[in-house]
């Protein structure tokens, strides 16, 4: 079981949520299984068929039924249907192993992806190849890291990914090692461990033993996330070094977490990276949302981490926790944070800086999201917690957001912002 999460760096409701999320996962990691299919249908994307990103796809068994094993998905009769239609396409003599759909993106990659291989590399089962999904256009070959993981795995020369239908001799369908805010099974861990003892083969001892994985050299990061590089300086300060995984291959990052006593980074897809490291490992997770990540917790408890939460963030309008735009900076919370562990607070913010970031922030999600006067329907479920995170907030920035003060150049000669100004000031 986990060491206990230090939860004092967090939003009162966000913390009560963290601790609902432990026990999801808790109770939901159990033993996983393989489900053996025979004279059944891979069924890759269904054309034109998407729910908020999550693409109809799975297994279909010598009757056309969808094998729930295969995906969570919210439309099985049209995977069925098209199944129907399209599986006397293509057949292959082969017993394969069906593990979803491969993605480009490292953070479900590592997730869903590497956590799925876990029947792969259990030595029970037999069979010829191992068959991921793409969606059309898609890259159908593994590259970079990716391919690099499935190389230290030995897997590599045995993965085809199709994008058309196929029915095989036999399919084995193993259970999901994970699905968000659902479960993260134990028994995916040798995936990770397999890669990580091929990774530290040959490895020196000449590695940090703090580390900040940094999102300041990733140009998508610096357009949507205000200021990445203070907390650069902030860690490096205290003793931090500082990477940058996006420029290394996952060996050397692999290494570095390793080696490392402390590791911190920001909430996303780098503690992710977590699943490498060594049980019982200290991070520290820099929370840039109001909402907890859906994966994390689950990395926690199988990974055994003695992690720490510190909600360093502000949130001014309801966005989309993949793109942003984001505001992270030494709030509150950072500030006790670094008391409380006697670190060296660099450069503190002044109104000037806040007021800088407030102003890309309110442009960059103009550019983005227009004119899009309502909220998406999937972020209803988080309100309690953006209401908790925006009052929060308020008592930095509120002064701009009420139009007490100016924040862009024609805000000061606005007549509309001078009546707001003499109207706030008779108010209070």
């Amino acid at each position: 079981m986990m060491n206990v999460a230090n939860i004092d760096y967090l939003r009162v409701k966000k913390r009560d949520l963290l601790l609902k999320r432990y026990e999801i996962f808790k109770r939901n990691n159990k033993p996983l299984r393989v489900v053996e299919i025979d004279d059944g249908t891979v069924i890759p994307f269904v054309p034109n068929m998407c729910n908020e990103g999550s693409y109809e796809c799975g297994v279909l068994n010598d009757q056309f039924n969808f094998i729930p094993e295969s995906g969570d998905i919210d439309f099985p009769n049209l995977v069925e249907d098209y199944g129907r239609e399209h599986s006397a396409e293509t057949n292959q003599e082969l017993t394969v192993m069906y593990c979803g759909h491969l993605t480009g993106h490292w953070g479900h990659f590592i997730t869903d992806n590497l956590s799925r291989l876990w029947a792969a590399v259990d030595g029970k089962y037999e069979f010829d190849r191992i068959v991921f999904v793409r969606q059309p256009g898609e890259n159908n070959t593994p590259v970079g890291n990716i391919l690099e993981c499935l190389k230290m795995l030995h897997l590599d020369s045995k993965i085809d990914i199709i994008e058309s239908p196929v029915r095989y001799k036999k399919i084995l369908v193993p259970e999901s090692g994970c699905i968000p805010r659902h479960h993260f099974s134990s028994d995916t861990t040798r995936v990770y461990d397999l890669i990580a003892e091929e990774a530290m083969k040959g490895a020196s001892d000449d590695y940090p033993d703090k580390i900040f994985m940094s999102r300041s050299k990733l140009d998508k990061a610096l357009k949507v996330e205000y200021d990445l590089k203070w907390f650069d300086r902030f860690f490096l300060s205290n003793g931090y070094a500082i990477i940058y995984p996006e420029q290394l291959d996952i060996k050397d990052t692999i290494r570095y977490i390793r080696k490392a006593q402390t590791v911190a980074a920001f909430s996303g897809t780098l503690p992710h990276n977590m699943l490498f490291g060594n049980p019982g490992q200290n991070i520290t997770i820099i929370e840039k949302y109001a909402n907890i990540n859906n994966y994390q917790p689950g990395i926690d408890l199988i990974r055994n981490l003695n992690v720490t939460y510190v909600d360093a963030n502000a949130l001014i309008w309801s966005v989309s926790a993949g793109y942003g735009p984001f505001i992270v900076y030494p709030n509150k919370w950072l500030q006790k944070f670094a008391a409380d562990h006697q670190m060296i607070m660099v450069e503190p913010w002044d109104e000037s800086h806040l007021r800088h970031i407030l102003r890309d922030y309110f442009r960059e999600f103009k550019r983005h999201y227009g004119y899009q006067w309502f909220m998406n329907e999937w972020l209803e479920e988080e309100i309690e917690l953006l209401r908790e995170a925006y009052r929060d907030s308020y008592k930095d920035f509120g002064g701009w957001l009420d139009g007490s003060k100016p924040l862009f150049i024609k805000d000061i000669i606005s007549l509309r912002n001078f009546a707001k100004r003499i109207y706030h000031k008779l108010k209070h």
